[in-house]
């Protein structure tokens, strides 16, 4: 009988950071304060004021999770107003019950409305980014590498710190195996223990941390299952119950992501870290005497990989003792209801996928500001010079980072082309990093914001426009097979909703819905194919513009399913552009354009 111990590479452990440092002030105020310390070269200010945003969001998170499970927990335990269920009053009652509770657990909460994009920032660990520099300016290089790779964890794919975490490694005055992961949960460091303690063959150690990592485990579960129970806005306005049905299923696919996130030790995927536990489990009670708990948690790793040849052994040798007993074997409660709830909810989700047919298309659509007007698009030529079609195309050339702007995937629309990208965010760490000049980043703004007035001035645009997304991309023909080609560089879509087969296009995730213009600036000619195209269909049988890009080609249009488009595959050389997206939400205006002011 034997269980398999895992090695992890690098030591986690928790950051924590004194509570009564933390202020009142707000997390998203407190990041800001960061980043422009960091802006201003005031290192000491951009760490203390990032340290403090992140332990003030993370006392807010943990304080709304806490409302959420134990107000469906009292929910749920509650006495029925009525003895019968009839009409799934039942369910009503205590969705009732349970929203009285979460008001009342809102009103004790200060600052409780945090926006979609401050989450989205500190969820992304992106106050890291910040802290590493900061941390390596202050004279702190451990805690540098530290915050690099705490970074990493969640953005595995960002070239740019996998460069930066490559420089730490190489300091002499940096320990690696000190390198530690300021986000990592109880469980992750419980783990690491327990697979040290089964190597050690020191079975109590064994069994008390594994024991404590489940339960970590679940809760930090169970959290980030909380955070999916937020605010919806489907876009539309619907009946009673569709409503419900939407919500749930949104909420639903966010819950489902959790068990990979959680699943996850310092980046690495790890799809068996659940049920591991009882692998570890029943061999460490057998060894100390315990038969019914060595036995129940057999069972429990059987659930998951029922035909595991090693403890289908241990099963049978487990049931040839003479003190076993039939309901020895059976499932620990926790793993139980933990299987039949992921199994459930991914068939629930299946079914939806396979048999839901979204009908918001033909719901009534209420007006945003200032509703761009039908396909409405403009193509201007020569709007920049070629002295700065040249400048842009030699920063792209020079500074684009594979990947930049696509989560790190260098194919993200054709695995015939690579992409790289510089993200105005990207530029800006660069040109703090010494490796880009200032003036490379003015010219982008400078080039923008020459873009959003004409924007303004030919759309007649009578409300403020924000930026929202500035990308200088370039997308390269892969050598070999191109002209053989049949898919396209970009396919067939809208820029704030998704498309359909019939037609529809709803405005809701994963679409950026908050785009009211975009802004397609050409840098250059001399590669074949990459036309952009309209289309009044999402299967290209009705084309009614082609352009062609080239030098100073500057495209404008509204980015609704008026102006759905494409682009032609890039067959051969390099096609490059400054993409810039508008909006008229100044809660999704482009953070970094701000920091510049």
């Amino acid at each position: 009988m034997h269980a398999t111990s895992t090695c992890i590479a690098l030591l986690v452990v928790c950051f924590l950071v004194d509570a009564g440092n933390v202020t009142d002030v707000p997390c998203w105020e407190l990041y800001k304060r960061g980043v422009d310390a960091y802006l201003s070269d005031d290192y000491g200010g951009c760490v203390s004021n990032l340290e403090s945003a992140i332990e003030s969001y993370r006392k807010h998170a943990k304080t709304i999770q806490n409302c959420r499970l134990s107000c469906h927990q009292d929910a749920a335990n509650t006495q029925p107003l009525y003895q019968f269920d009839v009409e799934d009053l039942l369910f009503f009652e205590k969705t009732i019950k349970n929203t009285l509770c979460l008001i009342q657990c809102k009103d004790d909460i200060e600052f409780y409305n945090i926006d979609r994009e401050t989450v989205k920032i500190f969820e992304s660990r992106k106050p890291y980014e910040y802290l590493h520099i900061c941390y390596y300016q202050n004279k702190s290089p451990q805690l540098a590498a530290s915050a690099a790779f705490t970074y990493l964890v969640s953005n595995p794919n960002d070239a740019a710190m996998v460069s930066n975490f490559k420089f730490y490694s190489d300091q002499p005055d940096i320990k690696i195996i000190e390198v530690i992961n300021f986000e990592a949960k109880d469980y992750m460091y419980l783990y690491v223990h327990g697979t040290r303690a089964y190597d050690e063959k020191r079975w109590d150690e064994v069994i008390g941390n594994m024991e404590e990592s489940l339960l970590s485990y679940l809760q930090s579960e169970d959290e980030c299952r909380a955070n999916c129970e937020g605010p919806f806005d489907p876009g539309w306005y619907p009946d009673m119950i569709p409503s419900i049905a939407n919500h749930f299923a949104h909420s639903l696919r966010c819950k489902r992501k959790c068990k990979e996130a959680t699943s996850t030790l310092n980046g690495e995927k790890h799809e068996d870290l659940y049920p591991s536990h009882y692998n570890f489990l029943q061999f460490a009670y057998f060894k100390r005497g315990n038969l019914r708990a060595a036995c129940e948690a057999a069972s429990s790793y059987l659930l998951y990989f029922p035909m595991d040849e090693n403890m289908l052994y241990n099963i049978e040798y487990y049931r040839k003792l003479p003190k076993a007993k039939k309901e020895f074997f059976i499932p620990r409660r926790e793993a139980m209801t933990y299987y039949h709830r992921d199994n459930y909810e991914k068939t629930l989700l299946e079914f939806v996928f396979e048999k839901f047919n979204v009908k918001t298309a033909t719901m009534k659509k209420y007006p945003a500001l200032s509703e761009p007007k039908p396909r409405a698009r403009i193509t201007q030529e020569k709007f920049i010079s070629k002295k700065n079609c040249d400048s842009l195309l030699k920063i792209a050339m020079e500074f684009a980072v594979p990947g930049d702007g696509y989560r790190g995937n260098q194919n993200p629309h054709s695995s015939h082309e690579k992409y790289g990208g510089l993200t105005l965010r990207t530029a800006i760490k660069m040109m703090k990093e010494g490796s880009m000049n200032k003036s490379d980043v003015d010219l982008i703004v400078a080039i923008g914001d020459e873009v959003k007035q004409n924007m303004v001035e030919k759309f007649k645009v009578s409300h403020k426009l924000h930026f929202t997304y500035t990308h200088l991309v370039c997308r390269k023909a892969i050598p070999g097979g191109q002209f053989n080609r049949s898919d396209l560089s970009h396919e067939i879509h809208a820029d704030n909703c998704n498309i359909q087969e019939d037609g529809s296009c709803p405005k809701n995730w994963p679409a950026f819905t908050w785009r009211d213009y975009t802004a397609i600036l050409y840098l250059n000619s001399g590669f074949s194919g990459g036309e952009l195209f309209f289309s009044s269909d999402p299967r290209g049988d009705s084309i009614q513009d082609v352009i062609v890009p080239k030098c100073g080609s500057l495209v404008s249009f509204t980015s609704g399913q008026e102006n759905l488009h494409g682009v032609k595959a890039v067959r051969n050389g390099t096609r490059c552009a400054l993409a810039i997206w508008f909006t008229f939400d100044k809660d999704y205006g482009e953070v970094e354009r701000k920091q510049l002011l």
